[in-house]
């Protein structure tokens, strides 16, 4: 965004056409993302095509600090988090948008981009901020 890349961005990617299945991925460090189509295991990339393209990043802005739930086993972690869901400092989540809300929905975006290769793209989506 504003030339920087988003890590924890969830990308959209919806069929043009209606035929294909749409794919989802998220962003990592440096931007890069890796797609699964619906249905599919984790990172089995996309029907080739073209595609609507959604952007979405929501930042919690209270999260529970990690700190909570260090040295729990997993079944103490799941009880404290139970416990911590009652917990006014984190409950209700409050979140901050930090992708325009103007690039939310695919089809409404003004990303369009088509896809060559099932695995074998490079798609640099670039968005502002303003």
């Amino acid at each position: 965004m504003d030339d920087l890349p988003v890590e924890g961005a969830t990308v959209t990617f919806l069929p043009v056409n209606g035929h294909e299945f749409s794919a989802v991925g998220r962003s990592e460090p440096g931007g890069r993302f890796a797609l699964s189509t619906a249905g599919a295991k984790v990172g089995s990339g996309i029907v080739p095509g073209k595609y609507h393209v959604g952007i979405t990043y929501n930042k919690c802005l209270n999260p529970v600090p990690e700190s909570e739930f260090e040295g729990l086993t997993p079944e103490q972690r799941n009880e404290k988090a139970r416990k911590l869901a009652g917990d006014p400092r984190y409950f209700p989540p409050r979140y901050q948008t930090i992708v325009p809300v103007k690039y939310h929905r695919p089809k409404e975006s003004g990303i369009e981009v088509e896809i060559q290769n099932k695995r074998l793209n490079a798609v640099t989506l670039e968005i502002q901020s303003k």
